[in-house]
């Protein structure tokens, strides 16, 4: 179109694509809030089933959880958090 200029919407294109190639940490503080306050509550529900999962993804420390979300990428949190969902399943289930 004669006059307008795709300057603005050319450079937000390049911004959006350049975010793209970005390792895609979970940073986002909201988000790594509800994920260690699921991640706590998934403990407290795993010694209320007494499913006897251990290691670091089933501790009661909100913190912990909270700083490895901001440092993991997002795919890795959240496949930590579908990990978490599936195992408790699956001790109820039994």
């Amino acid at each position: 179109m004669p006059g307008r200029s795709i300057g603005p919407r050319l450079g937000l294109f390049s911004l959006v694509l350049a975010g793209l190639g970005q390792p895609g940490f979970a940073a986002d503080p909201d988000y790594c809030q509800r994920y260690a306050s699921n991640a706590v509550h998934a403990q407290l529900r795993n010694i209320q089933y007494r499913c006897g999962f251990g290691g670091r993804r089933w501790s009661t420390d909100y913190g912990d959880h909270f700083r490895w979300c901001v440092g993991a990428r997002w795919v890795s949190a959240d496949s930590e958090e579908r990990a978490r969902r599936r195992l408790l399943r699956s001790c109820r289930d039994d």
